[in-house]
């Protein structure tokens, strides 16, 4: 059987690397997992009423299939928190639910980009906008980001062609836990309306932001803009795949997205009567970020110790993304780190930026301190054979 060269090319660097590490807990190794971006893989999980919604709508008989579209309590829950929460104003006739924002950059990809179309992505971006625009055979065209990780704004504008699609903004940012600020947000959409490009805006991070959060839609006024977000992060209900996508000024875009939505019939429907209730209320939020904070603060500070690491201090989200300095191979480095001190990261080349790797402040301080106590035995072992 011959497979295709499209699906032969799919990569996730954050699941990949699981693999390796399975095999050493096969052989009774301890793994520590600062890996993937799932909250509930650690001490954290969904909240009780959106469990209690999810179990109501289920005893209720809401067990069939959903409009294509998504239910309209569903999508109006969306549009009013946006409106409460970011200031964004996004018509729930003009918004569709998702099997995750991943589904949603899926049905954009596939109703936008032809064969050698391009799309510029953020280096380092979370890889799924590669992977994709590579699986409808377009071409993703990488914008620098600076020391603090933000957008460079000369380099988008010196990338953007005659067969530039679309502008990919990813705030909070997966992998590095940068927050943009608004005076570069309000330059990415003044080039986006002069040449006539979508602005996809992953904001699925945006409640866990350790300063102050602008969201694109928000600025976004004119200019077509699709707002990506959901039950993930925020909510901690990663497994549900429920998310949403919020189509501003993009009316042919959303009618075409709505084709391929009716193509697999409908996400699924009692996650959707749960989605409803749970994006009427924030309260959870408040200790998840404590404890992320208090995580970040401590990721941030033993990092800063380890010889041949330098990392800026996460602004959102729950990740890092330190450089290693001298390192040719980040995968190779990474390996390394899982097969001498059990600790499992992901190599930065993943994310499009070698010489970098990403971990998650998620896990406990019981787990995450004696990982990141590792990390720094492992670098101080390196260097000291290095000078040896």
């Amino acid at each position: 059987m011959k497979i295709t060269e499209r699906a032969r090319g799919i990569e996730y660097a954050i699941r990949d690397v699981i693999a390796p590490a399975k095999k050493l807990e096969k052989k009774g190794a301890e793994v520590l997992h600062l890996n993937i971006g799932d909250p509930n893989k650690y001490d954290f999980d969904t909240p009780n009423f959106m469990k209690k919604a999810l179990e109501k709508a289920v005893e209720e008989g809401h067990n069939g299939y959903a409009s294509s579209k998504g239910l309209k309590q569903a999508r109006e829950a969306a549009a009013e928190r946006e409106k409460r929460v970011n200031g964004t104003y996004i018509n729930p006739e003009k918004t569709l639910v998702t099997a995750g924002v991943t589904e949603g950059i899926q049905f954009i990809y596939g109703a936008l980009l032809n064969a050698d179309d391009e799309v510029l992505i953020p280096e380092p971006a979370y890889p799924l906008y590669e992977s994709m625009a590579k699986f409808f055979s377009a071409q993703p065209v990488f914008y620098r980001t600076d020391e603090d990780n933000h957008p460079v704004t000369e380099d988008i504008e010196q990338k953007i062609t005659d067969r530039t699609r679309a502008l990919v903004v990813i705030n909070p940012n997966n992998p590095t836990g940068a927050v943009y600020p608004e005076s570069v947000l309000k330059e990415i959409v003044e080039l986006a309306g002069q040449h006539d490009l979508l602005l996809i805006s992953d904001e699925i991070y945006d409640l866990l932001a350790f300063k102050e959060f602008k969201s694109l839609g928000a600025i976004a006024d004119d200019v077509p803009c699709v707002v990506f977000n959901g039950l993930s992060k925020n909510y901690l209900a990663p497994g549900w795949r429920t998310a949403y996508a919020g189509f501003k000024n993009c009316d042919e875009l959303f009618e075409a997205c709505l084709k391929e939505a009716r193509n697999r019939l409908s996400s699924v429907a009692p996650m959707q009567y749960a989605m409803a209730e749970a994006l009427k209320r924030e309260d959870h939020v408040k200790e998840t970020k404590q404890k992320l904070e208090k995580r970040r603060d401590i990721t941030y500070r033993k990092l800063d110790e380890a010889p041949g690491i330098s990392c800026g201090k996460p602004e959102g989200a729950f990740y890092a993304f330190p450089k290693l300095e001298n390192v040719e191979n980040d995968e190779k480095w990474v390996l390394d780190l899982l097969e001498e001190k059990n600790v499992l990261t992901v190599f930065g080349s993943g994310f499009g930026a070698p010489g970098h790797f990403r971990i998650v402040f998620l896990p406990p301080e019981d787990v995450l301190i004696p990982a990141l106590d590792k990390i720094k035995e492992f670098q101080e072992e390196r260097v000291s054979v290095t000078h040896d």
